[in-house]
């Protein structure tokens, strides 16, 4: 089951990938990513605050070393580590630097979709 408001957050998340038009013209693929970005924070933060309460005040880098430790799925943690850190440097961009494609946003949004849609399980010991 789907944390709330990750879940809320990972449905606009979509619906803003899949929408057509020239709403946000060439500014979408980086509002994607920030919303992707943000999602997958929510969603962290909700597992944790079952996973290891008082983790909340910790620097995001750290909190990520918890869930890698503390998720039952390893291979999904570390995915949603990898991923987190793409949309760090997608998200603090420079003027040179070029959007991300859809292909790439498409792959991290498959990350965090299962790790939203996974909800919070019992952490390992």
């Amino acid at each position: 089951m789907p944390t709330p408001r990750a879940a809320a957050l990972l449905e606009r998340t979509e619906r803003l990938m899949t929408e057509r038009g020239a709403r946000l013209g060439r500014a979408k693929p980086r509002a994607v990513a920030v919303l992707m970005r943000r999602t997958l924070e929510t969603a962290l933060a909700e597992f944790l605050a079952h996973a290891a309460p008082g983790c909340d005040r910790a620097p995001f880098t750290s909190r990520l070393l918890v869930m890698r430790h503390r998720h039952p799925d390893p291979g999904l943690a570390a995915e949603v580590a990898w991923t987190w850190s793409a949309l760090s440097a997608a998200t603090h961009h420079q003027g040179y630097e070029l959007n991300p494609s859809s292909t790439v946003l498409a792959a991290w949004l498959a990350t965090v979709h299962r790790f939203v849609t996974t909800g919070i399980k019992t952490p390992k010991s």
